[in-house]
C-alpha cells in the first residue's frame, strides 16, 4: 500500500510539472516578439541609447577632417555636439564619392552601434551603407505641370 501512494505521489509530481512547463510555453507564444530592428532616433536622443543599434538622423554641423580620423558632429556646436559619426582612415577610402565637407548644413542618418566617448555618443562607420544623406537633391521630386505651356481645358460630357 505504501508503495502505491509512493508511486501515485511521483506520477502526479510528474504531472504537475508537465501542466506547469505547458503553461510556461503557453505564455511565451502569446507575447510578442522584440523587433530587431534597430530604433530611429535623433541626434537628441542618442544618448538613451548607448549600448544599442540605431538609425541617428540629424542635420551636420561641423565636419572635421584629419589624416587619419573624420568626425561629422550633429547639433549644437563643438563640444556640445548631440552626436558624432566618426569613420577612421581605414573607411575612408569605400567614400570616394562622398566630399565630407559638403555634408555640413544636410541632414544625415547614421546606422550602427552606439557608444560613448568621453560623455557624448557616437557611432563608428565602417561602411558605405552606415551613412546616408537625406538631402533634398536626394528627394524623387513631385511632378509639377509645366507653368511655361497654358493650361488646357478637358471637356466635360
Amino acid at each position: 500500500m505504501k508503495r502505491t501512494i509512493v508511486l501515485t505521489l511521483v506520477a502526479l509530481s510528474s504531472l504537475v510539472t508537465v501542466i506547469a512547463q505547458e503553461k510556461k510555453s503557453d505564455a511565451g507564444q502569446t507575447e510578442k516578439p522584440k523587433s530587431s530592428a534597430p530604433a530611429k532616433i535623433t541626434t537628441a536622443e542618442a544618448e538613451k541609447y548607448v549600448g544599442k543599434e540605431a538609425i541617428v538622423t540629424g542635420k551636420v554641423t561641423r565636419v572635421r577632417q584629419t589624416e587619419k580620423i573624420t568626425q561629422i558632429n550633429f547639433g549644437p556646436a563643438y563640444p556640445n555636439q548631440d552626436f558624432t559619426a566618426v569613420l577612421f582612415s581605414r573607411a575612408t577610402n569605400q567614400f570616394t564619392d562622398v566630399n565630407f565637407t559638403k555634408l555640413t548644413g544636410k541632414t544625415v542618418e547614421v546606422r550602427g552601434h552606439v557608444e560613448d566617448y568621453n560623455g557624448k555618443p557616437q557611432i563608428v562607420v565602417n561602411t558605405k551603407q552606415q551613412l546616408k544623406v537625406l538631402d533634398e537633391a536626394d528627394k524623387p521630386k513631385e511632378s509639377k505641370p509645366d507653368e511655361s505651356k497654358p493650361a488646357t481645358e478637358e471637356k466635360v460630357k
